[in-house]
């Protein structure tokens, strides 16, 4: 198996385990000192399979499906920068109405090979868009418009729907109506992993 290969399958075993609920799994792809930052977390790798085990039992039956698009791999010696296409679909419920919600990001892993394996050793979110519809027609969304103003607009029903739940969402976050943000979060990856990119800056030898 090459090293492409390699590290897109640990890249969906990830999000298989996170999916399936194979806590196991999920936390075998990461590495110990693996840290991320996701619309909810920014944190450890224990931390994102510990809470991502507490989202999946306290909503049950209305856990997040990702559908994941093959990811853009650049490999040196031993690390990788991977970039992978992401949608979420979730069916939640507002209030007394069910809705499906679905999220539109892309995550941006760093890898690195260990011991003869590769594991993730960052993972950042970036997010682009998001939309919420009844599952139900003829339903309304019970969303409160006002509550949706000066929200960032890459993530503003996905942060308003975790706010629900009592999860304070930050404004800070990566998200496509702040490019330049987005561009050093790649020059970042692509600097920490000594890969040249034709449209980012050079890094050193």
């Amino acid at each position: 198996m090459s090293d492409i290969e390699e590290i897109t399958q640990v890249i969906m075993r990830e999000r298989q385990g996170r999916d399936r609920g194979w806590w196991s799994q999920m936390a075998d792809t990461l590495l110990p000192d693996a840290t991320l930052r996701l619309s909810w977390i920014d944190g450890t790798g224990p931390e994102f399979v510990e809470g991502s085990r507490k989202m999946a039992a306290d909503n049950p039956g209305s856990g997040a499906v990702h559908m994941i698009a093959t990811p853009a791999v650049r490999v040196r010696d031993d690390r990788a920068v991977a970039d992978v296409e992401l949608t979420i679909q979730t069916r939640p419920v507002l209030g007394d109405v069910e809705v499906n919600m679905t999220t539109h990001l892309r995550l941006v892993y760093r890898m690195e090979r260990r011991g003869g394996r590769w594991g993730i050793y960052r993972m950042d979110a970036v997010d682009e868009f998001d939309s919420m519809t009844p599952a139900i027609p003829g339903q309304t969304a019970p969303v409160d418009a006002s509550a949706l103003k000066g929200r960032r607009p890459s993530y503003r029903l996905l942060s308003y729907l975790l706010e629900q739940r009592g999860i304070s969402v930050p404004d800070d976050l990566y998200g496509i109506d702040r490019p330049q943000e987005v561009v050093a979060l790649y020059r970042s990856a692509f600097a920490w992993a000594k890969i040249d990119h034709p449209d980012l800056a050079a890094v050193p030898a």
